[in-house]
């Protein structure tokens, strides 16, 4: 699945696990969307960019908290050009991420509202656990710049919001907030669920 191309969405479709997506068509560079029903929980989502930075889609993930997504972060490159949490994982979703290669976020742009986005946002009710390919080097860099009052975390809650639960588990996380936003947890003046760090490598400034 690859973001360069286009949002990226994991939601419930008559209650089964659905994937709207974009790609090229078979003969042509024609980029067209597309749209997978009747996913399996037991599969692992490979998440890439093809080497480009992606500036305008996102990734976002909504789906029930009795179901864990698996998804795999491959050489992301990711510059929102708007003041959007470039990849979401909302409500009550549960995603376990595995890096492979080398994942990097920079958020630049703030909102009208003196707000900025999280790199990763983890909504209130939701988790997300952080961990590396068996056997593989993989390594997140998550640089949230902006410098507003109501300022997003790195990974954890965008601007104005409570985050959920983080878990590191394993690979390189790197994650830097210039401002008054958690590197990994709450949003400025806000609150973090949890944040457990079982392995990995993490440097949070």
């Amino acid at each position: 699945l690859d973001l360069s191309l286009g949002d990226i969405s994991f939601y419930v479709d008559n209650g089964q696990l659905a994937i709207s997506y974009s790609k090229k068509a078979a003969d042509s560079d024609q980029v067209v969307s597309e749209k997978l029903i009747d996913q399996s929980y037991d599969n692992c989502y490979r998440i890439t960019s093809s080497g480009n930075n992606v500036e305008n889609y996102h990734l976002s993930v909504d789906t029930p908290a009795s179901k864990e997504l698996k998804l795999v972060f491959n050489n992301l490159t990711i510059t929102p050009a708007k003041a959007i949490a470039p990849i979401q994982i909302n409500g009550a979703s549960q995603v376990i991420t595995y890096l492979e290669g080398e994942n990097k976020i920079s958020i630049n742009k703030s909102g009208e509202s003196s707000s900025s986005p999280a790199g990763i946002s983890v909504a209130k009710d939701a988790k997300l656990t952080i961990d590396k390919e068996p056997e593989r080097q993989g390594s997140i860099e998550v640089l949230n710049k902006t410098n507003v009052s109501k300022n997003g975390a790195a990974i954890g809650g965008n601007g104005g919001e409570d985050a959920g639960t983080i878990h590191i588990k394993g690979g390189t996380v790197i994650a830097t907030s210039a401002s008054n936003g958690a590197a990994i947890g709450a949003s400025a003046r806000k609150s973090v669920k949890e944040i457990r760090i079982s392995g990995g490598m993490i440097t949070a400034e």
